[in-house]
């Protein structure tokens, strides 16, 4: 009995780390942004769950936190448009990107509306 359940247990952990491995190999970002897409581009392409100001060598950037959509993500996307909403940075993993965090995500923010950015259409999908 003991083996049995052994061999339940190990079978359920390797599916579950085959299926990690079938998502990080094969399911890619729905939505790869390039620099310059503009913040129309990137909310009609990620659900946008938050909205930050910043401010970085005297200049005002807007952080757009997305929805999680990996399963093994440690923090949501974010995407940083500048005061002319073009997108200028972004990371997929905000939990994986030290050099990311470090830029961005440690300065100083203010919690924007979403519907303040102009998008509320695209944000409720």
């Amino acid at each position: 009995m003991k083996k049995k359940l052994m061999y339940v247990i190990l079978g359920v952990a390797i599916l579950y780390l085959l299926y990690g491995m079938v998502e990080f190999l094969f399911v890619t970002e729905r939505y790869q942004p390039s620099k310059g897409d503009t913040i129309s581009v990137v909310a009609s392409n990620v659900t946008i769950t938050a909205a930050y100001e910043v401010t970085s060598e005297g200049k005002t950037f807007t952080l757009l936190f997305g929805e999680i959509t990996k399963a093994y993500a440690s923090g949501p996307p974010v995407y940083v448009v500048n005061e002319e909403g073009i997108l200028v940075d972004w990371t997929s993993d905000s939990g994986e990107s030290p050099s990311f965090n470090a830029q961005w995500l440690s300065l100083p923010r203010k919690q924007v509306e979403l519907e303040s950015l102009g998008l509320k259409a695209q944000l409720t999908r």
